[in-house]
């Protein structure tokens, strides 16, 4: 009995158990949305007939629809450069398409926990030399429960599939055929490309909203801000190529988890020594 690939399978099948996954991330966006919306609604001068809830699920559909390219891409993309998702093999029908994820815990908690050193000790580092926040909005002050939720969902799943699954799979898809022909695994140097190119993409994507912040893009901030998301992404992607998006999901949302655990007990800390 032949065993079954990936591509044996229907290709919507395998779209629709990832993006479904994906459609629960975007979903994971509202609480962060819900916060911006209500803040920007209080100003004086800001004409709205919306609620902030409608103005919130109205926000999703661009979201989704990126979600569902990237997905779409990846899903036919994948199989041919060896890149691996559990889901999608699980739905393709693969015999224990789940075995062996409990050995990619661990590298991907590692991975999570470095860059979660690297972003808190670059901050505590440059203290003097990068400006603070100037315009936070109402409700996001801090890493509150409900923004490190959104993390989890939009940043855990969707990034990764946005950035991953969709972006770094068809920048190595493109560089594989232009200079390997398509021809056999994909050499290190053009993964490699692939995870630092996008992982580049996925820190200039946090420049909008870093503007907005910080009150500008000075250089400090566009150090901070490219820099220290790049190197998140290209830790996400090592684990995208060597294990799998899943496990690349799991660090990303972990990096979140302990991100927020780290400055509660930071927090903790400061207010017993002020008492």
């Amino acid at each position: 009995m032949t065993t079954p690939t990936v591509q044996d399978s229907p290709f919507w099948r395998r779209f629709f158990a990832l993006y479904s996954l994906a459609l629960i991330g975007v979903v994971g966006l509202i609480p962060a949305l819900l916060n911006t919306f209500s803040g920007l609604l209080t100003r004086p001068g800001v004409p709205t007939t919306m609620s902030p809830l409608t103005l919130a699920l109205l926000s999703l559909i661009q979201p989704a629809i990126l979600a569902a390219i990237a997905t779409a891409i990846g899903v036919a993309l994948t199989p041919k450069l060896g890149l691996r998702s559990h889901i999608v093999e699980a739905a393709a029908g693969i015999p224990a398409p789940w075995q062996g994820f409990r050995r990619e815990i661990a590298p991907a908690l590692i991975v999570a926990a470095v860059g979660v050193a690297i972003v808190l000790g670059f901050d505590a580092a440059t203290q003097a030399w990068v400006p603070a926040p100037v315009n936070i909005p109402e409700g996001e002050q801090g890493r509150t429960l409900g923004l490190t939720i959104t993390g989890i969902l939009y940043g855990g799943i969707v990034e990764e599939i946005l950035l991953r699954w969709g972006l770094m799979t068809l920048l190595a898809w493109l560089l594989w055929r232009l200079f390997q022909r398509g021809q056999g695994t994909p050499r290190a140097w053009v993964m490699w490309t692939a995870i630092v190119v996008s992982a580049l993409l996925f820190g200039a994507g946090h420049l909008p909203a870093a503007a907005g912040l910080y009150g500008g893009l000075t250089p400090p901030v566009l150090v901070r801000i490219v820099g220290l998301n790049s190197a998140l992404g290209i830790g996400f992607g090592w684990l995208f190529w060597r294990y799998s998006l899943e496990a690349a999901m799991l660090s990303h949302a972990s990096w979140h988890v302990i991100t927020t655990l780290v400055v509660w007990v930071g927090q903790a800390i400061g207010q017993g020594n002020r008492s």
